[in-house]
């Protein structure tokens, strides 16, 4: 595999908030480029002073690629 990239796309509906963290390559090789990205979600309500998160929680996305043109994804 000579190259790869990632990307990070977020959206949220509602009070809800979603924050993208950053993506980056967390391992390269001539067979396999894995990626690991943070994303900041959260639980809103309306207060009159705008939106509050009342719970939020990084999760970790990480996805492989292969050179054959496969790939796994998952999440934690």
């Amino acid at each position: 595999m000579t190259s790869s990239y990632g990307y990070q796309r977020v959206g949220a509906f509602g009070f809800n908030t979603v924050q993208a963290l950053g993506i980056n390559r967390s391992y390269v090789s001539n067979w396999q480029h894995s990626f690991r990205a943070l994303t900041d979600a959260g639980v809103g309500t309306p207060t009159p002073w705008g939106n509050v998160n009342v719970y939020h929680s990084t999760v970790i996305q990480s996805a492989n690629v292969y050179g054959d043109g496969a790939w796994y994804a998952w999440q934690g």
